[in-house]
């Protein structure tokens, strides 16, 4: 039996670095514009969410102004309440269920 196998030449040390150089090198040339690509489009992102972001300063002064009215219009409806003799319903701070249910249809239940 004879071994007659071909062998591949071995590549030596500084080819082997060059021949690494030149493929990183191409990979650095086509991924390049891509890379640039997604830099721009995160950009743009970020730009667009800074420049259009709700002010919270406008959002908490609109709250103010809402719970304002509404505490205004409470002692409005509390004054006409006392002027015309009408007793306000209890307030009740939990509420059945069953309380809320004023049709004769069965709903649903949980048991």
């Amino acid at each position: 039996m004879s071994k007659n196998v071909a062998q591949k030449p071995k590549i030596t040390i500084p080819d082997a670095i060059m021949n690494l150089a030149q493929r990183l090198k191409y990979l650095e040339t086509v991924a390049f514009p891509q890379l640039k690509a997604i830099e721009l489009k995160l950009g743009d992102m970020d730009n667009n969410l800074t420049e259009n972001a709700p002010d919270m300063d406008l959002i908490a002064n609109m709250f103010k102004v809402q719970t304002a009215k509404i505490d205004a219009l409470t002692e409005r409806i509390a004054e006409l309440e006392k002027r015309s003799d009408i007793k306000p319903p209890k307030k009740k701070g939990t509420v059945k269920l069953t309380e809320l249910d004023t049709s004769d249809e069965p709903g649903i239940s949980f048991s």
